[in-house]
């Protein structure tokens, strides 16, 4: 038990950590009817890891916290 139990250790210190992956998001946002880029708009993950708003061009690029690399992204814009 006694070599057993440094082992226990590190998988609890370690596991916790570990779901923690990052993922890189990015893209551009365009209008659906005039395919101009939308300046300014917030783009987040639903779970609130991560976010950005849209440069000039309507580009955007974050990194979240999220442990699903397929979570789902919010746009949002006022106008």
């Amino acid at each position: 038990m006694q070599k057993l139990l440094p082992f226990l250790l590190w998988g609890l210190l370690y596991w916790p950590g570990s779901a923690q992956a990052q993922h890189f998001f990015s893209g551009k946002v365009l209008d659906a009817l005039t395919r101009e880029p939308v300046v300014a708009a917030t783009v987040s993950t639903e779970d609130k890891t991560g976010g950005a708003y849209t440069d000039s061009l309507g580009q955007f690029s974050f990194q979240s916290k999220s442990g699903n690399e397929h979570a789902l992204v919010s746009i949002r814009c006022i106008g």
